[in-house]
This record gives C-alpha cells, structure tokens and sequence, in this order.
C-alpha cells in the first residue's frame, strides 16, 4: 500500500512535470522573461519653433528625474564619517546639490518603498553631482522640458505645453503632430521585480528608436515681435487699457512678421497669467472696428462707380437716416468735404452719404470680400471669424452703423488684411504665419502660401492709397502721429464704442490705427488695436504713436529705402 501510495504520487509529480517541461514549456519560459523585462521609455525630441531668421523661440532640454529604492537608502554609510549612515545622512550630502532642505530630503528617502521621487526635471549636470556621491538606492529616469528662450516674446502666438510634453495651447496645439514626434523604447531583462533592478548583462534587449520631431519655421520676426509687445505694453501701462494687440506683415505675401498682445503669457510659466492673457487676442478677441473700416465702404463705392475722389458733399455733424439720428466725433458746421476729404476727417456724416446709394446686400458683399465674417486663413486655435450679420436681418440703423464700423465684428487680423489688399494693388493675400517645417535633413518643406483673390481693381487701391495717405499727411487729417520720418505713410485711425457684456452695453472705446508704408512701393502694413482706455479714447492719440514705433522699425528691418516721390493728394474741401 505505501509502495502504491508512492507511485501514485511520483506519477502525479511526473505527469505535472511533463505538463510543465513538455506541454508548457514555451508559454511558461516566455511568461517568465516577461516579469524579468523593464521598459524604459525613450523620449523623442520636441522639434524648435524658430523665427523667420532662425531664432530660437521654442526648444526641448534635456531633464532627469532624480528617483529612489528607500529600502536600499537605509543601507547608506556616509564615507567621510562612518558614524553617519541611514536616510538623514544621504539628505545632508544630497541638500546642497538638489537646493532641498534636508528634512524635506529625509522624509523622501526614510521608508520602504521601492520607488519614490525625491527631484523633477533637474538638469543632467545636477544629476551627474547626484550620481558622484554614489548614495545606494538613488536612480534617474530620463525627462524633459519645454522651454522659451524670449520668455513673453510671442507667448500668446506660441502656447504652451502640458506636464506631459504635449501642446496645450498656441501653434503647440496647433503643430502637435508636427513638433510631437514619435517616442521609443528600450526592454531589457533585469535581475529582480523592483524598479530599482539592475539589467542582467547580456540579457535579453530590444530597442525602438524615438523618433524625433520636425522644426517649425515661423514667419514671425522675434525682435520686431519684441519691439512690439513693448510698445503695446506701455500704451497699456500710460493709458491704463484693458488690452492692445498689434500685426504686422508684408503687403505682397500676407506673411506674418508680427503678432503681438499685451498683456502676454510666459509660456516657460503660463499659470503665472491671468486666464484671459493666455491666449493670443490678435484672433480671438472681436470687436467693432470704428472709423477704420470706412475705408471699405468708400472702397465699395468707388468700385462701383458712385464717387469718385473729389466728389463734393455738404458734411454736416448730424444726419437722419433710417430714423436715426448720427452724428460726427466732434460739433462742427457744414463742411464742404470732398470723398477723400470725407475719408482724411473720418466724418460718420459724409460716410454714410457716400454709401446711401449701394443696398445692403452690394454692402455685405463688400464687406465679405474684404474678409469680414469669415476665418483669416491663419487657423489658429480659439480664432474667431468675428460677426457680419446677414443683411435681410439688419435694421434700418444698423444698414449706416456698419458703413462707419460699427454693427459689425471683426479681430484684429481681419481688419490688418484689409490694408493688405488695399496696399497690394487690390489682390487680398491669405494671412501666414508657418513659413515651413524643417525635416530631419534639414530640408524646408514650405506650408502652401495664402490664397490669392483680387478684390479692387489696381485704380480703385491706387486712389484709395491716395486718399489714405491724406490722413496721416493732410492738413485735416486724424493720424499725423503715425508718421514715420523718412517714408510715405498711408493709414485711418478709427475711435470705436466697444460692447462689453459686463456693463450689457457700450462701455468704453476701441482706440486704433491700421495703415501700410511707404506708399510710393507698400512694403509693409500694420494695424494697432487698444482695448478700453481709461485715459484718452482717440486712435491718433493712443495707436497712431505705437504705429509709428513698429512701423519704423519694420520698415528699417526689412531694409525699405525711403521715400523719394512726393505726395499727389487729392483736394479734401471744395
């Protein structure tokens, strides 16, 4: 019966054996190397966002995670006095080169935890200090960290990143798959289950490189960008403005060379900002442009062939239509304006007389084809098309407001554009601001350039440059301070009622300037947007001054020569 017993439990033993080395031996030995692999990620670098000039605007860097096997710490011994040993004396070596106190060392390194961090994203100098002081039960983990060389200097165009490396906000969010890249992996067999385990030497190892993610070429100029934002940020500080924005670009190609908002972001710490200055206002914020979308109108109107420069009106400071009565900035008697007269005083008045004989659909028309109520091309996130209602919903007064910019919502981009096209011979260019992405070759591979649409006839711009350049030269003109020494200036400045839902009403004011230079050869147009002064109001007080500083200093970047022709203006009064 024993001797039974024993065979039969021998067979049981042999069966399971045979089952094991035999049946399972495949499944079992693979199950097992996989508790015996480690999988370490291999970070794929984040591509630069550069300038037009190959500034560096956005990069990666290298970071280590310092981490920790406490059960291992306990074993430390302090080398240069064997009496001090443990997690208390490995946080008093560690203290001076992490810049961490030593409680707050110690209570990361006593325990039994098998891992733990005791650092973030310290610099791989750091790390190799740590490494140096050779304390037992202290690893690192590869890491990086998104970081922006300019500080604020085109935050708000560039966004920012996550905690995980990935793009939150900006041309980050936007260009993801662009920048991102693909990270890769190192498996490798070790010697135990921790995570603190040494790799067994000539174990098994498998590795997928990362792959690393493309450049992206802006067409932005970071010194002009800086330049800008600075002037922004005083008109803000003087006149006590809730915002201002700036963009600027050149008159053939609608490329981007500014893109500015004050107050900014620093995207290396956006939680430092206020919610609202975080993103990039230049497309998200819409607002009634005022006086500077006369311009439209006047152009409709020309186009049309219902003035022409130098035709008279009587202009007084008020007027009734529609069952509305409007008026002009300012009292004054009859005027006898000519249509660029009317254009250079920026008279309400004389706009609408100008315009009365066009219906409201030729009105949207025009107003659509300068790019009002549709997207700008640019496809940032949070853009706003802005608002152009359908005209069978307008009312008998909004059908004037929307001549003279008012009823009528646009961000600062659109309005930009419409100084494009007018400066561009009547061709309206796409706005850009990707000039291209810069592959692992270092070839550029361009983005497509905007799209090309002629909206005015080359006479019609030509006499509308004209007229603009009255403004800011002519005797009755509203933006002499945008004048820039040396070239021709063209430009309107425009005085807006801003809505603001918080008052559920007008409440404040949009001051502006948007105008291009030099007028004998457009190079480069610009518009300057203030947000809610609470000293001053006028555009030629508050954006004309910041127009003149940028515009200078554009015109000297892209080496413009000077003006050498004289102006040709038409009369302004009869």
């Amino acid at each position: 019966m024993v001797l039974l017993v024993v065979c039969v439990v021998a067979s049981l033993y042999a069966g399971r054996l045979f089952e094991i080395q035999g049946v399972q031996s495949r499944t079992l030995a693979a199950d097992a190397l996989e508790l015996r692999l480690r999988t370490t990620p291999l970070l794929a670098h984040r591509g630069d966002v550069v300038d037009r000039n190959g500034a560096v605007l956005a990069t990666t860097v290298e970071r280590r995670h310092v981490t920790v096997d406490q059960t291992l710490v306990a074993d430390y011994v302090d080398p240069d006095d064997p009496r001090r040993a443990g997690p208390r004396a490995a946080a008093a070596r560690l203290s001076p080169v992490l810049g961490i106190d030593v409680p707050t060392l110690t209570e990361r390194l006593d325990g039994d935890a098998r891992f733990g961090y005791v650092a973030k994203d310290v610099e791989p100098e750091v790390w190799r200090e740590v490494a140096a002081l050779r304390i037992t039960g202290l690893f690192s983990e590869q890491a990086s960290r998104r970081t922006y060389p300019g500080g604020g200097t085109a935050g708000g165009v560039l966004g920012f990143v996550g905690d995980d490396g990935h793009g939150l906000a900006g041309l980050e969010l936007l260009l993801e798959d662009d920048l991102a890249g693909e990270d890769g992996h190192l498996r490798y067999e070790v010697s135990g289950e921790s995570r603190s385990a040494r790799p067994i030497p000539g174990g098994t190892t498998e590795e997928q490189a990362p792959v690393d993610g493309s450049d992206v070429v802006l067409t932005l100029d970071r010194d002009l960008q800086y330049i800008a934002e600075q002037a922004l940020a005083d008109v803000v500080r003087t006149s006590g403005a809730e915002s201002a924005t700036a963009v600027a670009g050149r008159v053939g190609t609608g490329e981007l060379l500014v893109l500015a908002n004050a107050p900014g972001v620093d995207p290396n710490r956006p939680g430092a900002s206020d919610t609202a200055d975080r993103g990039n206002r230049a497309v998200t914020e819409v607002f009634e442009p005022g006086s500077t979308s006369k311009v439209i109108t006047l152009a409709a109107a020309l186009e049309e062939g219902l003035v022409e420069p130098e035709s008279r009106f009587e202009v007084a400071d008020a007027i009734v239509a529609g069952g509305t009565r409007f008026k002009d900035s300012h009292s004054h008697p009859v005027e006898r304006l000519t249509t660029a007269g009317v254009l250079a005083e920026s008279s309400n008045t004389g706009t609408i007389q100008v315009g009365d004989a066009m219906t409201n659909d030729q009105l949207h028309a025009w107003f659509s084809a300068f790019g009002y109520g549709r997207p700008t091309g640019l496809g940032l996130p949070g853009e706003s098309p802005g608002l152009l209602a359908d005209p069978d919903t307008w009312s008998g007064s909004q059908r004037y407001t929307v001549m003279f910019g008012q009823g009528v919502s646009v961000n600062s981009v659109q309005i930009a554009s419409v100084f494009q096209t007018i400066a561009n011979d009547g061709v309206r260019v796409e706005p850009s601001v990707v000039a291209g992405v810069r592959e692992g070759d270092g070839t550029l591979v361009p983005r497509p350039t905007g799209q090309a649409e002629r909206v005015l006839s080359e006479q019609t711009a030509g006499s509308l440059t004209r007229m603009l350049e009255s403004a800011v030269s002519g005797e009755i003109g509203t933006g002499s301070n945008a004048a820039v020494p040396g070239y021709r200036v063209a430009g309107k400045t425009g005085t807006a009622q801003r809505y603001d839902a918080a008052c559920g009403g007008y409440c404040g004011y949009t001051a502006s300037f948007v105008g291009f230079a030099p007028v004998d050869d457009p190079q480069v147009f610009l518009a300057v947007m203030v947000q809610d002064p609470a000293r001053g109001k006028f555009g030629g007080q508050l954006a004309a001054p910041v127009f003149k500083t940028v515009m200078g200093a554009a015109l000297a970047a892209e080496g413009v020569p000077p003006s050498t022709g004289e102006p040709t203006p038409y009369a302004l009064t009869w």
